[in-house]
């Protein structure tokens, strides 16, 4: 009900889902207008919030957070210019650095690390892409792999062919549906 109550009078269709981070538990989901439950079946391309999944595959792949980064304002990835939000461009940092900036030309460079479905492996193991057994339809994502450099490296920053649901990327890593 307070979920419900949260989203009255948006102007725009939104959503919301509420998770305990200790064990994963979904504790509210609420949809505005109602009808089409865009909070778990929507597909979307889930943008930087995908960066902490790519992060993760890359400290996974043998990359330090202290290890040293370039963040130029635009990389060329097979052809394909990335921009960061707003050009921005901050020369060398950590990688710790560079997911706290959510500096989109570091994660495009780096994807080649990951191989062709490392990104996909991963997302799996954060419950990402797999099946749910939570009682209602749900749609748990789809994670782009096998791609060429351009598409990896979309994939990195949470765009290209890579869809989730809201509930899947807010309860990623949480133990929900697995």
């Amino acid at each position: 009900s307070a979920a419900s109550a949260a989203l009255q009078g948006q102007t725009k269709p939104t959503s919301m889902v509420a998770i305990r981070p200790s064990n994963g538990r979904i504790l509210a989901v609420a949809n505005y207008p109602g009808g089409f439950d865009r909070a778990l079946q929507g597909t979307y391309p889930p943008g930087s919030t995908f960066k902490v999944v790519t992060a993760y595959a890359l400290l996974r792949a043998g990359l330090r957070p202290s290890d040293t980064v370039e963040c130029p304002e635009a990389a060329n990835v097979g052809g394909q210019v990335i921009h960061n939000s707003e050009g921005e461009e901050t020369g060398s940092m950590t990688f710790t650095e560079a997911l706290a900036q959510s500096c989109n030309t570091a994660f495009a460079s780096l994807a080649p690390k990951l191989g062709p479905t490392g990104l996909k492996d991963t997302a799996a193991q954060l419950g990402i892409g797999i099946p749910w057994n939570i009682g209602i339809n749900v749609f748990t994502g789809s994670v782009s792999s096998g791609g060429d450099a351009t598409e990896q490296a979309a994939a990195a920053v949470g765009q290209g062919k890579t869809l989730v649901s809201p509930v899947v990327m807010g309860s990623a890593g949480g133990g929900v549906g697995r």
